[in-house]
């Protein structure tokens, strides 16, 4: 009697998930939590101190953060998660991905092949990237030649020469890299932003809003939403000034009382700052004052500014608020934009 076999490629039926220490944090209600390692499955958190029942508690589901910190910038991916397993003992909570979408899965299968075959490397709490060439090119021998004819003389002297630059380009290379990581801060996160203030509703009632979107400009007068009370009254919200709505805090339909926030509205003459936050041990080697080179996603213009407040953000644990006031002024086109923060701590690249 034959017996068929079926044979089934690994990656059609891929049975294990490889599991890696590539540095990275998970942000589950706004507190950052270490991951001691993870794979294209799910992640296993190293809780400092006792694991809180409330938080971690196995089938429940959150929507987190994974924050990956590499040289010179930060990667955040949005994950739906379920807590698996909790290991007192170990202080380690066990987490799984679900309801992956395609970009997730290919953005931490390419993390995950990049750290195993050398691309990612980890030092301390970041990432670098490097690059690899696993192939050269065979060399026939050459014929034996003279080596004291001029030819021969030039040659050794430009492959002294050539092997003196690139020890110099090496030294130069490694002592940047080593002066990055000790004297240069970069903010795990940083946005743009501005002074805002809350227009309230004038009286109770049903909420309809007006066809504006955050980030449109009104004029002072004009109609942002109107109030329909009990007895049918309509009460209209007007702007207040010039201004740019921040964000629209409610949805037509929605039933209020007096004095709820209803929208958040900049003034159109504000000008904007930019809100970055920074670890509590890299936060005390900075001071009030100092210089910072500054970034702004989708552009390739460099901006500086100065740090004008530090303070504790009680909302995040473990990270320090900065605020950054630039020399040039920002377009309120750009509120909420993502920006790249550095911090020279001795100031040699100001």
């Amino acid at each position: 009697m034959t017996t068929s076999t079926t044979l089934v490629h690994e990656s059609d039926a891929q049975r294990h998930h490889v599991r890696v220490q590539l540095p990275a944090k998970m942000i589950i209600n706004d507190v950052s939590y270490d991951v001691k390692d993870w794979s294209t499955a799910g992640v296993r958190l190293q809780i400092k101190g006792k694991i809180d029942a409330n938080i971690f508690k196995e089938k429940k589901i959150y929507d987190v953060k994974m924050l990956f910190d590499f040289v010179g910038y930060s990667l955040s991916i949005p994950f739906k998660i379920e807590i698996c397993y909790i290991k007192d003992e170990d202080d380690c909570v066990g987490i799984r991905y679900i309801e992956l979408n395609n970009e997730q899965t290919s953005i931490m299968q390419h993390l995950v092949s990049s750290y195993v075959t050398g691309e990612l490397t980890s030092v301390g709490d970041l990432i670098n990237v490097t690059g690899r060439n696993n192939f050269t090119k065979s060399r026939q021998l050459p014929e034996k030649a003279d080596n004291n004819s001029a030819s021969e003389r030039m040659k050794r002297s430009l492959r002294k020469l050539f092997i003196f630059f690139i020890s110099l380009f090496l030294l130069i290379y490694v002592a940047i890299g080593i002066y990055e990581q000790s004297y240069v801060i970069s903010a795990q996160s940083a946005v743009i932003a501005a002074d805002n203030f809350f227009v309230n509703s004038s009286t109770g009632g049903i909420l309809n809003y007006k066809k504006f979107r955050n980030g449109d400009k009104v004029m002072k007068g004009d109609m942002l939403l109107t109030v329909t009370s009990e007895t049918g009254t309509i009460t209209g919200i007007d702007s207040p000034c010039n201004c740019i709505i921040d964000k629209i805090l409610l949805t037509s339909g929605t039933e209020v009382s007096r004095n709820t926030p209803v929208i958040s509205m900049i003034p159109e003459n504000t000008k904007l700052y930019i809100e970055a936050y920074v670890p509590y041990k890299k936060a005390i080697r900075i001071t009030e004052g100092q210089f910072v080179h500054l970034g702004l996603a989708g552009s390739r213009l460099d901006m500086s500014g100065i740090i004008k407040t530090i303070s504790v953000d009680e909302t995040i644990q473990g990270v320090s608020k900065l605020i950054i006031h630039t020399k040039d002024n920002i377009p309120s086109s750009l509120i909420g934009t993502p920006a790249e923060v550095r911090i020279d701590t001795l100031g040699w690249t100001n």
